[in-house]
């Protein structure tokens, strides 16, 4: 609720003077005075205990495990080389990190393959799509699609969803093609036919 009050607050989350006869709320559990915007953008009450204050977000999993606390360095899991403990790359290997949390070389190599893999399958992916949408190649796109798409299918299940449409799209246009392809063909072949037939009666 907004209050007007004459005596001067300081409103405990900008910790700045609520002037009297400015926009200012009062809780209504702990009669703590903020001022509007303070308490509109906190979500309720700053004052620690109060039933007003908004609910804090879920813990997460610590960033560095309770045992590394107080280390300044790490061993790196590709190299075994000695680095700062919040290093995200190794200065000897080059080797990246996806976070500062210590990583063992097993874990380590895991995640690598795993990367290298998903970089794979996102490349054959595209070489895949390409093929499919050429004329040229559609039927091989399409041939390679079907036997690849199928073993792949739970790796791309984690790829963004992008490339798994870009690779139904190409299969589907793969199809349109050498289908289209074929009616061409029988169609240029009948055309021709015909006139191969009414070319010795013309003649007569």
């Amino acid at each position: 609720m907004s209050t007007e009050n004459t005596q001067s607050h300081v409103c405990s989350i900008c910790l700045t003077a609520v002037e009297p006869g400015g926009g200012s709320v009062e809780c209504p559990s702990c009669t703590t005075v903020y001022h509007d915007d303070c308490w509109a953008e906190n979500g309720g009450c700053g004052r620690y205990g109060c039933v007003e204050t908004p609910p804090t977000e879920p813990r997460t999993d610590l960033e560095i495990p309770v045992s590394f606390w107080g280390q300044e360095h790490k061993q790196c899991p590709s190299c075994g080389t000695q680095i700062m403990a919040a290093a995200l790359r190794c200065r000897n290997c080059g080797a990246t990190f996806s976070s500062a949390r210590p990583e063992d070389a097993e874990a380590f190599r895991n995640r690598a393959t795993q990367q290298s893999r998903r970089s794979g399958t996102q490349r054959m992916a595209m070489v895949v799509f390409s093929l499919c949408i050429l004329p040229c190649t559609s039927p091989l796109g399409l041939l390679i699609a079907a036997i690849w798409y199928p073993l792949r299918r739970k790796e791309l299940a984690t790829l963004p969803g992008l490339y798994r449409t870009l690779l139904i799209i190409g299969m589907i246009v793969a199809v349109i093609l050498i289908v289209g392809t074929v009616l061409l063909s029988l169609t240029y072949a009948r055309t021709h036919t015909l006139d191969f037939e009414l070319l010795p009666n013309a003649s007569q």
